[in-house]
């Protein structure tokens, strides 16, 4: 029998490959971390870090569905004493990051049994594209795989063990995790499908389903949140939410239902495209046939979890298919932690087939090392050239485009203007480095509850309403990113004109019959 102590050291050697697993990408994602605020750009998956930045210190109401974890736990890294707010908000994506690829590292690993093929999955996922460019920016994304990866470690904790406490935490962490992010809401039914194929009988006890669910809405308690805090109205709060029905579907995602299932059968085919070409993007191609036999291997060995992972996997493809947002290609990352558990399964079949080469007596010396040395050729290497490339791909550690465009505005906007823009500039510039408070800050996007800006008739009603007000100050219009040639030349067409200001950093909107330009820098007395 063997001593405590032995069993604890034999435990911590099989945790070492999955904190070395998680260690590599955390350091990797400190390298590469944005180093404070971030501009709004919706192709690169940046439509909400910046404003995350500004809301995230006032515990402000973001976009539906609110993410009241994320903002909770996004206050306290704002306590750390060293960086900026945005660099202590952006770290704290690294973070969550690094504690999912260790919690993915034990869900593997309970899953197969081998530790090298665990950690080689996680730091494949660790280091994938998707994950890894929102790792380093603040985002809701890494968090949300954290606290999947931590209902899955309960899930299938209950699974090895049949004992009631953990389906009971996974109903907790099932709701903890709706309140970051409201895809995760297929947990539920996925916990259930494993339920259900491996011990029907548990769901017929009365005592178990009313534990679960008592937990599960305790779980949900971070949505008090959002109607308390915005009762007090902090800055940058603008959806109207006085009423539980308001509430109430601002939390499930009301504002972008028109989004939701909006393609028909003859443009999923399209859709399906789309998905293939990120997912073969995200892992070396030779590690997808591993995935596939990992499946066979689950199909074959374990099929409750099978149905688990196929309602998860399937589940969040149809929904991602069906949504129409430019950066539905982060909504992705859920899928690809399917995949990488899969491909744990089949890095774990095919060092048992080689293990069991062993027995024939002209093999046995030679195959001793051939499992770690397949698991290593599979997965170091690949993941090393491909994370070489991603690094490059996602290095945001030089990125000061915001706090360049600061100093513009702080320097060059004359006293008591008017700044209309969508961007994360001048908000930041207020709201967190108290700076040129004289400045009025419009948004089309703030004031008009939209949740898109990119309409150019928006721009010009504003510039034009606030051009009508004698005494106000001059007003300044600062485009979103590349929408400048569009938007400038429709301007005239409703009697103004835009004059280039900064080196077209932003514009000074003037009547047409006002031929005075204004773009000096401001008077400091």
């Amino acid at each position: 029998m063997k001593e405590p102590h032995q069993n604890l050291r034999q435990g911590t050697y099989r945790l070492l490959p999955g904190l070395l697993a998680a260690m590599i990408p955390f350091f990797l994602y400190l390298k590469t971390l944005a180093p404070g605020p971030l501009q709004r750009n919706l192709a690169d998956g940046l439509a909400d870090s910046g404003l995350f930045q500004i809301r995230i210190p006032y515990l402000s109401i973001p976009l539906p569905t609110g993410y009241p974890t994320y903002m909770l736990l996004g206050k306290l890294f704002t306590y750390l004493p060293f960086g900026n707010e945005a660099y202590r908000i952006n770290l704290a994506s690294a973070v969550y990051a690094a504690a999912a690829i260790f919690v993915l590292f034990l869900v593997a690993h309970l899953l197969t049994g081998r530790v090298l093929a665990s950690a080689a999955a996680a730091l494949l996922f660790g280091v994938s594209p998707a994950f890894w460019s929102q790792a380093v920016i603040a985002e809701v994304y890494t968090l949300n795989a954290l606290l999947i990866a931590l209902v899955l470690l309960a899930l299938l904790h209950w699974h090895r063990k049949r004992r009631d406490r953990s389906l009971l935490a996974a109903a907790l962490l099932s709701g903890l995790t709706l309140t970051n992010h409201l895809t995760s809401g297929m947990l539920l039914p996925a916990g259930l499908a494993l339920v259900y194929s491996a011990d029907r009988t548990r769901l017929r006890s009365l005592k178990l389903w009313l534990g679960g669910a008592g937990l599960f809405f305790l779980g949900l308690l971070p949505y008090l949140y959002i109607p308390l805090r915005a009762a007090s109205h902090p800055p940058l709060s603008t959806y109207p939410l006085s009423t539980p029905q308001q509430i109430l579907s601002f939390m499930t995602g009301g504002p972008f239902r028109a989004q939701m299932f909006v393609f028909g059968p003859g443009q999923l085919p399209g859709r399906l495209e789309y998905y293939l070409s990120h997912l073969l993007h995200q892992f070396p191609p030779g590690l997808l046939p591993v995935a596939l036999i990992g499946l066979l291997s689950l199909a074959r060995r374990d099929r409750p979890v099978l149905a688990m992972f196929a309602v998860l996997f399937c589940g969040w493809l149809l929904f991602d298919l069906e949504y129409d947002i430019p950066d539905i290609w982060v909504y992705f990352i859920e899928t690809y932690l399917v995949a990488a558990l899969l491909i744990a399964e089949g890095l774990a079949k095919i060092t048992d087939l080689l293990h069991g080469l062993r027995r024939f007596r002209l093999t046995a010396g030679r195959f001793v090392w051939a499992p770690a040395a397949l698991v290593l050729l599979l997965t170091v290497a690949p993941a090393a050239t491909a994370a070489s490339h991603t690094y490059h791909a996602v290095n945001l550690s030089k990125d000061h485009i915001v706090q360049k465009k600061i100093e513009v505005l702080s320097t060059e906007l004359p006293l008591h203007s008017t700044l209309i823009t969508d961007g994360v500039s001048a908000w930041y510039m207020q709201l967190i480095e108290h700076r040129r408070k004289d400045v009025r800050v419009i948004s089309p996007f703030l004031e008009e509850d939209r949740l898109g800006t990119y309409e150019a008739h928006l721009w010009r009603d504003l510039a034009r309403r606030y051009l009508m007000k004698e005494g106000k100050g001059p007003v300044y219009i600062e485009f979103p990113d590349g929408a400048e040639d569009e938007y400038v030349s429709s301007f005239e067409s409703y009697g103004m004109k835009l004059l280039p200001c900064a080196g077209g950093e932003f514009y000074q909107a003037v009547r047409l019959d006002d031929h005075s330009r204004a773009c000096r820098v401001r008077s400091e007395g």
